[in-house]
């Protein structure tokens, strides 16, 4: 893979995110998105490439369900990962 991956939650999904993620999300969008928006002019400020892959709550409890994995910010970003490896 010659690109990061990073995980994008929609708006409209944020909530159930929280749920999910309990204490390992902001509380708001807003806070998040900031945080978001850094760790993306990181990226750029530093030439290395990104690619963002939208994720979505039902697919991502799909994904930890089956061999008991943590929600957490790092089993997010694994999924996206792995999610991006799938769809090219």
């Amino acid at each position: 893979m010659d690109f990061e991956v990073v995980a994008l939650i929609a708006s409209e999904d944020y909530e159930s995110f929280r749920r999910i993620l309990h204490a390992h999300l902001p509380n708001t969008y807003d806070e998040w998105f900031q945080l978001h928006s850094k760790e993306l002019a990181n990226h750029e400020r530093f030439l290395r490439p990104f690619r963002e892959i939208q994720i979505y709550p039902d697919e991502f409890i799909d994904y930890l369900r089956p061999f008991g994995r943590e929600a957490n910010l790092v089993s997010m970003r694994n999924f996206a990962i792995e999610k991006s490896a799938r769809h090219g």
